[in-house]
């Protein structure tokens, strides 16, 4: 739930819409609590499996190296975490989604750009051009602020979690009569790992 209080004052000399933009920016907040979530049930967050007594947990990879030392190899690591996802349960990961942090998304592009650019220059150029990697080796990249500093991830989307909505998101304007206008959000719900083996987390990226 995410509210905010406007006042009566406010409200009245505004020059603009303040209800669309306090409901904007409540939305936006319900809805990165939830994505928060749902990476927290994904990863099982981030604690070790063997410390827990998990009976079933995510497959875990740790880099070869950092993505920001010289012997880097980002294709190494996730081929090596696909190939964990098929040996662990034989999922198929082609399609999946890699989860990366804004700040694993600029290791990744400047590694294929700047470190391996003279190698495949007809990718780095038309990268540099658009400044956007869609796919990289068959999955679908995806960057969100809620993924863990120093961890990335290759979800298969559909299959390895499930969010179960109790109530879906919802606003109201709660009136406070001379003082203001209360503005409140929410949503309920609950996201459940049905796979676990259906993700892969990497860890030591950044």
């Amino acid at each position: 739930m995410a509210e905010l209080f406007m006042s009566k004052q406010d409200i009245d000399t505004a020059d603009i819409d303040v209800f669309a933009r306090a409901l904007l920016r409540l939305t936006r907040a319900v809805t990165k609590a939830v994505d928060g979530r749902i990476w927290d049930v994904l990863t099982q967050s981030r604690v070790d499996p063997a410390t827990t007594g998990l009976t079933t947990s995510i497959n875990m990879i740790t880099t070869s190296g950092a993505w920001t030392s010289a012997a880097a190899d980002p294709v190494r690591d996730i081929l090596a975490a696909k190939n964990t996802m098929w040996v662990s349960g034989a999922y198929n990961p082609e399609g999946a989604s890699l989860y990366l942090t804004p700040e694993g998304y600029r290791l990744l592009c400047t590694w294929l750009i700047s470190a391996k650019g003279s190698m495949i220059p007809q990718f780095a150029s038309e990268k540099i051009q658009t400044g956007v990697v869609m796919k990289f080796l068959g999955l679908n990249v995806k960057v969100s602020p809620n993924v863990t500093a120093d961890y990335a991830a290759i979800v298969i989307p559909n299959t390895a979690a499930t969010w179960k909505t109790q109530e879906s998101i919802t606003s109201k304007a709660i009136e406070n009569p001379g003082l203001g206008t209360n503005l409140r959000v929410w949503e309920s719900g609950e996201a459940i790992l049905t796979d676990p083996k259906a993700v892969c987390l990497i860890s030591n990226v950044e």
